[in-house]
């Protein structure tokens, strides 16, 4: 393994100064007092236009001009941004993974993609000026920081972290207690030294489920085909699930260039209806599809670089990319993989935030929904985050748990889980686009959630309706099934999982600790 590519691959800082140690990274002067030292592979495009300019981190997209580079979308971004905040009505449309270094006028700010699947962590050192990194032991090593193990205890002790592959952190806290993560719709302000919020700032004007499957599927194509003109060696990962699905549907014009797989891991059976249905479908497609298999063995030098990547790296999470790299050879020809993470962000599982009324969603409610039960941290974190949040909810009239979930878990958990496949291979997130969830957040709750998913069956009949001819997630009992849907439509279901989660779950305690 060529550890100088695949070591802190596709990183960053940015502070006052280039940081020692990386000499073979790139050291581009962003101007303010303000010098990022970046790896080598991470591409760093400038745009300057009449005293304003972009640093862009990453990749971006844009599925009205499939065929435009960073540079043309970011030239076409800056043209059109006469105030600071106009920056982000112009984003709104594009996705990608990606951190933005904006000045205009008297003001620097720096924020990450719509979903935050490009991380930032930042620090504020003696001299009061912000530090920024793509992982937080970078920051930790530089300023000699070392783990807060009251908090790690804190959060050890919850069923959250009992869980070798899902648990994450809550709000803006890292295991430092000095160094902190930017959420989505957060920017940093570099010039004053705050962290903002800018969104919501509008009500979201209602829509149809005609009107919201029109608009999005032309939006999932076109970030499909985008991703098809970018990047050569592109792969999509499809499950029996309705993300992939609709994934799978969006990629219908560009079917020819696009690897479709599904990893099978250990727990699976050989009559697992997750694995059977991918094959099955894409055969009725006429599509080639594959299987990955988990892999035994890891290779010592990947696993020694996966760990020294992200610093909260999960071992299931290292098993999935180690197999995938293995398999289409990542190490001969670089890849990107699409998937389907933060469709949860519009389609809310509501076993895990059922649907309440505003008076019920405290933060003791929401650490129980967050399996984080007794974590001081947790609690103080999300008390925060309500004390702003629920005033937004009401101006704004939108669902508190949906942006819960949007810029807490996935904005944790889902950027954690890139972050950690970024040393193998690339990642694109379609759902990622602030307009898709804009549009989805616009249609009514009932048809963007459970039992029947009417929103999300729509956009894939738009695009692909021979998608739909096998069933989503089919589950083995037709009797369990219809009282599910049925506690669903009532909503009974909510008031019971709510019941279950204060005066039951919260006093299980956990078996094990999470990591390895």
């Amino acid at each position: 393994m060529d550890r100088q590519k695949f070591s802190y691959r596709k990183q960053y800082v940015l502070g006052s100064k280039y940081i020692d140690g990386f000499m073979s990274w790139q050291r581009i002067e962003i101007g303010d007092g303000y010098y990022l030292t970046a790896h080598p592979e991470l591409e760093v495009t400038k745009v300057a236009l009449d005293g304003s300019y972009m640093f862009l981190l990453g990749y971006i997209l844009d599925p009205n001009n499939t065929r435009d580079t960073n540079s043309q979308v970011i030239q076409k971004v800056i043209a059109k941004v006469k105030a600071p905040d106009d920056v982000f009505g112009q984003l709104a449309e594009k996705c990608g993974r990606y951190v933005l270094i904006v000045k205009t006028d008297k003001e620097l700010r720096i924020f990450s993609d719509a979903a935050g699947m490009r991380q930032i962590f930042y620090y504020t050192d003696a001299a009061d000026k912000f530090w920024c990194a793509s992982q937080p032991h970078i920051l930790a090593e530089q300023f000699k920081l070392s783990v807060d193990e009251t908090i790690r205890s804190d959060f050890n002790n919850t069923l959250l972290f009992a869980s070798e592959s899902n648990y994450w952190y809550p709000g803006s806290c890292t295991l430092f207690k000095e160094i902190h993560h930017l959420m989505p719709n957060h920017y940093l302000d570099l010039k004053n030294n705050v962290q903002n919020r800018y969104w919501p700032s509008a009500k979201l004007s209602s829509m149809t489920t005609d009107e919201c499957a029109e608009k999005s599927s032309a939006l999932l194509s076109g970030i499909i085909e985008s991703a098809c003109f970018r990047f050569n060696n592109l792969a999509l990962a499809i499950s029996s699930g309705l993300d992939s699905r609709l994934l799978l549907a969006a990629s219908k014009k560009h079917a020819d260039k696009i690897k479709y797989f599904t990893h099978i891991h250990h727990e699976a059976s050989n009559n697992d209806m997750d694995l059977s249905i991918p094959s099955m479908l894409c055969k009725k497609l006429h599509l080639h599809h594959r299987y990955i298999n988990q892999v035994e063995a890891i290779d010592g030098e990947f696993e020694n670089a996966f760990k020294e990547n992200v610093f909260t790296a999960r071992r299931s999470t290292m098993s999935d990319a180690y197999a995938i790299y293995e398999h289409f050879g990542v190490e001969k020809e670089d890849l990107t993989v699409i998937y389907g993470n933060c469709a949860e962000i519009t389609k809310r599982d509501r076993s895990r935030y059922p649907k309440l009324p505003n008076f019920l969603i405290t933060g003791k409610s929401v650490t129980e929904m967050a399996l984080l039960s007794h974590s001081s941290t947790a609690l103080h974190e999300f008390e925060t985050w309500l004390s702003t949040v629920k005033y937004l909810a009401t101006k704004y009239k939108f669902d508190v748990l949906d942006l819960l979930h949007w810029e807490h878990r996935v904005g944790s958990w889902a950027s954690m889980s890139f972050q950690e496949y970024e040393m193998a291979f690339e990642v694109i997130c379609p759902y990622s686009c602030r307009q898709y969830i804009e549009y989805l957040l616009s249609v009514p709750f009932k048809y963007r959630t459970k039992p029947d998913y009417i929103m999300q069956h729509k956009i894939a009949q738009t695009l692909w309706p021979q998608t739909l001819d096998l069933p989503i997630n089919p589950v083995n009992s037709r009797f369990k099934k219809a009282i599910g849907d049925l506690l669903y439509k009532t909503d009974m279901y909510d008031a019971l999982k709510y019941v279950f989660m204060m005066y039951h779950r919260r006093y299980k305690v956990p078996l094990k600790k999470a990591g390895y």
